[in-house]
């Protein structure tokens, strides 16, 4: 099995940041996984997808998607967040 990889953009800051997705942190939500790993993504509906703040790449919620699902088809991902 071949390693993930996230790349996380601040469209904001302009920065980019990029994790190592481990086998164990696969079935967790972006959101989840993202919070795991320190960055401030917005949400106050704990996860539930009513608040609609965790958005990513302009339109996906973040807590409405498992890691599992975003690498179905490849290895390394990228993700943009406006705010970030």
């Amino acid at each position: 099995m071949s390693e993930k990889r996230i790349k996380i953009q601040g469209i904001a800051s302009k920065k980019e940041w990029e994790l190592i997705v481990k086998l164990h942190h696969q079935s967790l939500s972006l959101l989840d996984f993202l919070t795991l790993n320190k960055f401030p993504i917005a949400s106050s509906c704990r996860g539930e997808g009513t608040c609609k703040k965790c958005v990513y790449d302009d339109e996906k919620l973040s807590c409405q998607v498992t890691m599992d699902e975003l690498f179905k088809e490849t290895d390394t991902v990228t993700v943009s967040f406006s705010y970030l």
